[in-house]
């Protein structure tokens, strides 16, 4: 048997060994947020950010008909959006 290494992990029912995802996260936070909840961090409304999602402009993740926002591509993308308004003016 291969000697386990620290980014491996083993799989119960096969024995097969993948790599574990390289993300610190704590035990209790979650990575995505809903449409909803991001509503909160971007100030837009219910309505403008679905728009958004389903024109691709803001970064999203579809799952069947529901839409999930990566944290940290969200916050991101607010940072580029603002820096790109800076240097247009």
């Amino acid at each position: 048997m291969a000697k386990k290494t620290t980014n491996q992990v083993a799989t119960k029912r096969t024995g097969y060994r993948r790599e574990k995802p390289n993300v610190k996260v704590k035990s209790n936070e979650r990575v995505t947020l809903s449409p909803r909840e991001s509503t909160r961090i971007t100030g837009f409304g219910l309505t403008q950010t679905y728009r958004l999602l389903r024109t691709q402009q803001m970064p999203n993740i579809v799952v069947g008909k529901r839409f999930f926002i990566p944290k940290t591509a969200l916050l991101k993308w607010l940072d580029n959006a603002g820096s790109n308004q800076l240097a247009a003016d």
